[in-house]
This record gives C-alpha cells, sequence and structure tokens, in this order.
C-alpha cells in the first residue's frame, strides 16, 4: 500500500476507535505484511488489542507478528461469531472476504482497509507537491542532486552508510542533499558523517518526491536510495531478491549503487564514551563485562512472545548476568525481570562493548551494533520469508559482510527449544 493510503487507514481506525466500533470484539487481522505491522501500530495507538493473526501461508501459521500468533482459518473456533471481527488491508481482499463468507463470517463483521485510488490526475498533483517541496529544500543550494530514503527502516539507513563513501568517490559526488524520513534515520546517517541531512515529517512528502522524480526524471535529480520502491511502478529489480543468492548486501550494492563485487560495506568509528556509559550503567545498576542487552522488537520481521523473552531473562539471571531491554520509548517497554535502557546511536556500538553481551531478534539495530565486540545472537524466525529467500538467508548478518562473529540462531515454533538454545550459546 503506498503511503496516502496507509495514512488513510490510520485515520480509519481513530475515526472506528471513537464510535466504538471495535468494543467488545476478538480482533483478526487477515494476511501477515508490513502494511498489517502498520495497521497493528495503529491499533495499539488506539488502544485496541488485536486477538491474533490470519494467514493463509503454512510456512508463516505458528509463527508471531509484532507479538501476534499467527493462525490458519481452520484454527479459529466458531468464526462466525459476531464476537469475532476480521480486518484486513491486502490487495487481495476479495478472495479473503469469500473466504470468511464461505465460513459462515457475516459480511458486517468484515473490515476492509485496502486503500489504492492512484491515477494519473492524482500523480501529475503530487509532482506538483514534490515540485513545491523540491524548491523548498534545495532553496540556496543550486542544481544538487537530491538523495532520498523513503523509508524509517535504520537497517536500510546503515547499509546505505556502509557504501557511501565509495558511491561519492565512483561517482565523483562533492555536493548533495541527503533526505530521510523521521529523526531515528537522520541519527543514523550521521553515524557516516553523511551531511546536509533533510529530515521529513510524513510520509507523504516523500510520495510527492518520488511522483515528482518519475514525472521528470532529467530535469530533477532525484536517485531514490532503494533496491526496488513500490511506488516506482517501472521498477520490477524487487522480484529479483532472494533470486541465485542476491540478498541484501548485493542488492543494494549492484542495484542501488553500481559498485563491483569487490566493494566491502564500511562501518562508521563511534566516539569514545566511557563517562557517558558508566554512568548510565551506574545509575541502572548494571555490570560492565557481565550485562546482557536484550533487543525484542522488530517492525519488520517476526517477533518473539514476551514470555518467550521472561523464560530468557530467567535463565540469564540464573547464570548471574544483569540484563536490561534496549527500549526505544514507551512502545517499546522493559521485558518484565530486567530494566529499561535508552542510549543514543552514536554511542550504541560502544555500549554493547561495555556490556559484553547482545541478544535481539534481527532488527535494522543489529546492524547498527554489528561491528560490536560482544558476544551477539540474533534470532531470526525460520518461517519468515523475505521474497524468494528465507529471511535469515537475505538479512544474515555474516551474509550481508557486517561481522563475523554473530552467533545466528533460527527458531520455528518450538519455543522452549529456543530458550535453551539462546541460553546454552551465551
Amino acid at each position: 500500500m503506498y503511503e496516502d493510503g496507509l495514512s488513510w487507514m490510520a485515520r480509519k481506525i481513530e475515526y472506528l476507535s471513537k464510535v466504538r466500533r471495535f468494543k467488545n470484539k476478538n480482533v483478526y487481522i487477515f494476511g501477515v505484511s508490513l502494511d498489517s505491522r502498520y495497521m497493528i501500530k495503529q491499533f495499539k495507538k488506539n488502544n485496541i488489542s488485536v486477538h491474533g493473526m490470519i494467514d493463509n501461508d503454512v510456512l508463516k501459521q505458528g509463527s508471531y507478528c509484532s507479538g501476534n500468533r499467527v493462525y490458519g482459518l481452520d484454527e479459529i473456533e466458531n468464526p462466525e461469531e459476531d464476537s469475532n471481527l476480521y480486518v484486513t488491508c491486502s490487495r487481495y481482499w476479495r478472495e479473503m472476504k469469500e473466504q470468511l463468507l464461505s465460513l459462515g463470517v457475516k459480511s458486517k463483521n468484515i473490515l476492509i482497509f485496502y486503500h489504492d485510488n492512484r491515477n494519473l490526475f492524482k500523480h501529475i498533483v503530487e509532482g506538483y507537491k514534490g515540485y513545491k517541496l523540491y524548491k523548498r529544500i534545495t532553496m540556496n543550494k543550486g542544481n544538487v542532486p537530491m538523495y532520498l530514503c523513503p523509508y524509517t527502516g535504520t537497517g536500510d539507513i546503515y547499509l546505505i552508510g556502509c557504501f557511501w563513501e565509495q558511491y561519492c568517490k565512483k561517482e565523483h559526488i562533492t555536493n548533495y542533499v541527503f533526505v530521510v524520513l523521521g529523526e531515528t534515520c537522520r541519527k543514523v546517517a550521521q553515524l557516516f558523517a553523511i551531511r546536509n541531512i533533510v529530515v521529513l515529517s510524513s510520509d507523504l512528502k516523500v510520495s510527492y518526491l518520488i511522483s515528482l522524480s518519475m514525472l521528470c526524471p532529467r530535469t530533477y535529480h532525484i536517485k531514490v536510495l532503494n533496491d526496488s520502491w513500490p511506488q516506482i511502478h517501472t521498477n520490477s529489480i524487487e522480484k529479483l531478491r532472494g533470486y541465485k543468492n542476491l540478498y541484501f548486501t548485493d542488492m543494494f550494492k549492484k542495484y542501488v549503487f553500481g559498485l563491483d563485487s569487490e566493494a566491502k560495506p564500511r562501518h562508521p568509528v563511534f566516539k569514545d564514551a566511557t563517562d557517558t556509559i558508566d554512568e548510565i550503567l551506574m545509575k541502572k545498576n548494571l555490570s560492565r563485562g557481565n550485562t546482557c542487552v536484550i533487543s525484542p522488537y522488530s517492525y519488520t520481521l517476526g517477533e518473539i512472545p514476551d514470555r518467550v523473552w521472561e523464560e530468557v531473562v530467567r535463565g540469564l539471571r540464573k547464570k548471574g548476568f544483569c540484563v536490561c531491554t534496549n527500549s526505544g520509548g514507551e512502545d517499546e517497554p522493559a521485558i518484565e525481570g530486567t530494566v529499561s535502557v535508552f542510549f543514543q546511536l552514536d554511542i550504541s556500538v560502544p555500549f554493547i562493548d561495555a556490556c559484553g553481551y547482545f541478544i535481539g531478534v534481527r532488527s535494522g539495530f543489529c546492524d547498527v551494533i554489528s561491528s560490536s565486540t560482544a558476544k551477539k545472537i540474533i534470532l531470526y524466525d525460520k518461517r519468515n520469508r523475505f521474497h524468494m529467500s528465507s529471511a535469515f538467508d537475505y538479512f544474515s548478518l555474516k551474509g550481508m559482510g557486517l561481522c563475523e562473529d554473530a552467533v545466528e540462531l533460527e527458531y520455528d515454533r518450538d519455543m522452549e527449544a529456543l530458550v535453551t538454545q539462546v541460553l546454552e550459546s551465551v
């Protein structure tokens, strides 16, 4: 779904929440995708509980999406009950609706959040808005190229940073504007001394600039730094993801930057922050060299239920470790039995180094701390696919060339086995 569709979805959920459409309902989201993860975030903002996820893909069934278990349709007891409410934001909503109706679900208990009303006129209107935004951003900067990062994923920005210096040297780039979405992405870009960073506050502004770049590619030098972005409908590279070992680093290296196969990602140099780190450790009563930082949150790949993390924490504490949760705010509370710790990205690697141990589900933060010398255990959902490969194959830190020392584990439905495997790996 395009950015304007996601904004429309957020507004619709807010409105339906105000009119109490979800009151006393078991809310099931049909279809696991990035869009459904966004939907879950909007439900949380409106204090709506999600009862579970549904997906027709047997590989996804039994896994978790943003902390919610994924079921098959045949696992839903009494699906026709009025207490159940089914919502979807998939482009295949027509087929999904027919499936639900065939099970006796009433049409009134099915909500469709898919929204895609793009047409040529709207494309031109957005392009004009992009033109005005482009002029405002480049004012007093001359005719410099604009490099656009249309996502909030820290892992993508980090990978761009790892190749940015090599790309600029190859293309003889000395002046530019680097556009990102959100403050977190700005902070990641700053790790690599990327200059002239402009932060956009909304997805729609990104969409406007992309429309301008598509309508006037020769007039305005706007390069979208992504291997394939859905709004750019003429780009079919997305279908190559995972094909014949074309994984994350290779896709960016070949199709975004045009670098040769010998190019290697280069980590940033992190500043010395000994005093700041010691202050955090002392305040949180954490022990240098004997603290395990857990990172349980991921908004792109799979998550692990809190109860499983709590078992891991209990095992770590029995082994004598201090344990803290890497938390980015109120939306990311500490796992029970740990203290919540927040630190700036520019001291993330030295902080993890000082703690000594890190356990996390695969997320963009794992990219950022991949150069840490701490013991790193990275967890991947075995059932999580990414286009033509598994999530593990596509996003493996070792496979991406970001580090060689990470312990990377795949887990399946057996959560007890996962707990044992993690504790044995520490």
